[in-house]
C-alpha cells in the first residue's frame, strides 16, 4: 500500500477508464466511447472549444498515504503546440451522459463546458505526436487525503482564443499503449 515507502502503482485503464471530451459546437453530444480526447479550439468561427476529462481510479490508495508522486502521462497523435492547463473538476460527471451542457444525463453543469477550479495544477505545451506527462502529486494528495472530492480532471487550452487542437488518446483507444498511464509512489 502507498503508506509503504515501496509503493508504487501504474495503472493503464482500457474501457473501464473514465474519460471524455466535450464540445461547444455539438453541445448535446456524448463522446465518452471515443477512442480520443480533444483539447483546444476548432477553426470555424462561433462556439468551437473542446475540454476533456479524465478520473482516475485511486481505491487502491488508503485514505491519508502520503503521495510523493503522481503523474499523468498522455499520448498526442497530433498537438500544436499551444499551452494547455490541468485543473480539478468541482462536480461529479458521468462518462456515458457528459456534454458541453451536462454532466449527468440532463443535470446542467454550472458553467457550460464543465465546472472547474481555478487553479491550474500542471500545464505544458508541445508540438508532434508522443507522449507528454503532467506532475499532478499535489492534486492527487489532495484528493486522498480528502481536502477536495477526487471528480478528476479538466484539460483545456490556456488561451481559448487560439484555434488549435490537441488530439489525445483515451482509455478507449484501440493502441493500448496510447492509453493514458496514472502513475503513483
Amino acid at each position: 500500500n502507498s503508506t509503504d515507502p515501496a509503493f508504487a502503482e501504474t495503472v493503464t485503464p482500457g474501457a473501464e477508464g473514465k474519460d471524455s471530451f466535450v464540445y461547444a459546437f455539438q453541445a448535446t453530444t456524448n463522446n465518452g466511447a471515443d477512442g480520443s480526447l480533444w483539447v483546444g479550439v476548432s477553426a470555424g468561427g462561433g462556439d468551437r472549444q473542446r475540454r476533456s476529462f479524465l478520473e482516475p481510479n485511486l481505491t487502491s490508495i488508503p485514505a491519508n498515504a502520503r503521495i510523493t508522486s503522481a503523474n499523468l502521462t498522455l499520448y498526442s497523435f497530433d498537438s500544436s503546440g499551444a499551452g494547455i492547463n490541468l485543473t480539478r473538476v468541482t462536480n461529479n460527471w458521468n462518462e456515458s451522459e457528459v456534454t458541453w451542457n451536462n454532466k449527468i444525463n440532463t443535470t446542467a453543469w454550472t458553467t457550460a463546458g464543465g465546472d472547474y477550479a481555478s487553479t491550474v495544477y500542471a500545464n505544458t505545451s508541445r508540438s508532434g505526436n508522443g507522449t507528454f506527462t503532467f506532475n499532478i502529486t499535489t492534486l492527487v494528495q489532495e484528493w486522498v487525503n480528502g481536502t477536495y472530492t477526487n471528480n478528476g480532471l479538466l484539460i483545456m487550452y490556456a488561451n481559448e482564443g487560439t484555434t488549435s487542437t490537441y488530439q489525445i488518446a483515451s482509455s478507449d483507444a484501440a493502441d493500448a499503449s496510447q492509453r493514458p498511464v496514472w502513475a503513483y509512489a
